[in-house]
């Protein structure tokens, strides 16, 4: 735990430089010393997001849902052998996070992932005006969304709802 407490401070600067941090197979750091994030290991190409509390990870579809889960371009790269997955659950294809998207191929519709308690579900927005009822514009240009590729399978592990409702208006 000292150790991790002395290089610490170089690996958060390593990371705000965007760094790719590796970290060797004969890694002894215990479970919850294991910071949240994005892993790879040297012998594979599939990268896992480790979860906040440190029990589950998941395998990120790409770059785009990488951007979606706050990443900041670091991924750690550990050893064939390193112990970051002992202990963990690894859940499969992880889910997008609730938010607005748009996949390449499709101008005008936009999908809105959102949750209800533990439930997940996605819709469509199927118009700028409708877009522009969730108040979904910033600075009165752009709308909020996010452009992904066309195998992002946004409603992954969501139950699909249809067109989304208009919103209520507001009363301001």
């Amino acid at each position: 735990m000292e150790l991790l407490r002395k290089v610490g401070g170089a690996w958060a600067g390593a990371i705000a430089a965007g760094a790719v941090l590796a970290v060797g197979a004969g890694s002894v750091a215990a479970q919850e010393t294991w910071p949240p994030g994005f892993y790879r290991r040297t012998n594979e190409t599939t990268v896992r997001w480790l979860s906040p509390d440190g029990r589950l990870m998941c395998r990120v579809m790409n770059t785009a849902q990488m951007d979606a889960f706050g990443g900041d371009g670091v991924v750690r790269v550990v050893g064939p052998k390193a112990g970051f997955m002992a202990g963990r659950r690894d859940t499969g294809i992880c889910p997008w996070p609730d938010g607005i998207y748009r996949e390449q191929r499709w101008r005008n519709i936009w999908q809105l992932l959102y949750s209800v308690g533990n439930n997940r579900f996605y819709c469509n927005i199927t118009t700028r005006e409708q877009l522009n009822a969730y108040d979904l514009l910033d600075e009165a240009t752009s709308p909020i969304v996010m452009t992904v590729p066309n195998t992002s399978r946004l409603g992954w592990r969501r139950t699909w709802r249809g067109d989304c409702v208009w919103p209520e208006p507001s009363s301001n």
